[in-house]
């Protein structure tokens, strides 16, 4: 039995059944996305786990000039909404807390580099390029883009603790199954900083972008409620554990929505990143 499911990454993905046992088998027949595929996939095989934070096993990675398919167990869980709509205030306690032990750990691991402003404002002239056919993006994002790269070059060089990372820490990237939680959908990044994790969670629980794209009803003031509890945790912790949080996190953020940009693909997307890269450009000035 083959089911195919749909993927936010470009891949397809089907679940497949043999000998009563799921698998999950990730694909994609873009020669340009082959060894980005296996990138990704080492990453999770080689991910350095800690306290209830586990990855599906893989089992295989087939790779040929034009293909690449990565075949993992199937995880029986919940996605973040019914985790959090479903579960008492010891398990968002429990899974804050061993979220929070995972990327201290990932920081520990790290040694410290300096990255030149330039690394950014390439990057931010990169999603510049690549946005410009999309009709999505707006001439005001346009400006707000043009003033990022204004910040940077101000700012000039960050210091970052540079090591792992799982590279794309959304809540929709973690299945939650009892009191494990499993990380998918890992990501190269272009900075492979443990940063780079808190601020994709600090994109779910402060700036509610996996929120933009669960198309099922939830209990609003719950979720919020709860997505607010979380990130006051993370806040407070990283502020006072990690010297390089508070002097990198608004910069690494900017970068993080920026990069959203080029995929802007409805109306909604559009108000989000207006009213996103305004307010964070706001806590720069």
């Amino acid at each position: 039995m083959l089911i195919e499911v749909k993927g936010n990454s470009g891949c397809s993905i089907n679940i497949v059944e043999h000998d009563n046992k799921l698998t999950v088998h990730k694909s994609t027949f873009d020669s340009n996305y082959v060894q980005r595929l296996v990138t990704q996939a080492n990453k999770q095989k080689n991910a350095e786990l800690t306290s209830n934070i586990e990855v599906p096993k893989i089992h295989s990675i087939s790779i040929s000039d034009s293909s690449a398919t990565i075949v993992m167990d199937y995880i029986h869980a919940k996605n973040f909404v019914d985790f959090i709509e479903q579960s008492p205030i010891s398990a968002i306690d429990d899974f804050t807390k061993s979220i929070i032990a995972y990327i201290d750990n990932e920081i520990n691991s790290s040694h410290e580099e300096t990255i030149h402003s330039n690394v950014f404002t390439d990057k931010i002239s990169s999603i510049e390029h690549n946005s410009e056919k999309n009709s999505y993006v707006t001439n005001k994002i346009f400006d707000l883009i043009k003033e990022a790269r204004k910040v940077f070059k101000q700012h000039g060089d960050i210091k970052l603790p540079v090591g792992t990372c799982h590279g794309d820490l959304t809540l929709s990237n973690i299945l939650f199954s009892s009191n494990k939680y499993y990380l998918i959908d890992f990501l190269d990044s272009f900075i492979e900083t443990p940063i780079q994790d808190i601020v994709k969670l600090r994109q779910d629980t402060s700036l509610l972008w996996s929120l933009q794209m669960y198309d099922k009803a939830y209990d609003k003031i719950r979720i919020k409620t709860v997505l607010d509890y979380i990130d006051d945790a993370i806040n407070d912790h990283f502020s006072t554990a990690c010297e390089y949080y508070k002097s990198s996190y608004d910069y690494v953020q900017l970068i993080n929505i920026l990069r959203i940009v080029p995929y802007a693909k409805s109306q909604a997307v559009t108000e989000y990143l207006e009213n996103t890269l305004t307010s964070l450009l706001g806590n720069l000035k």
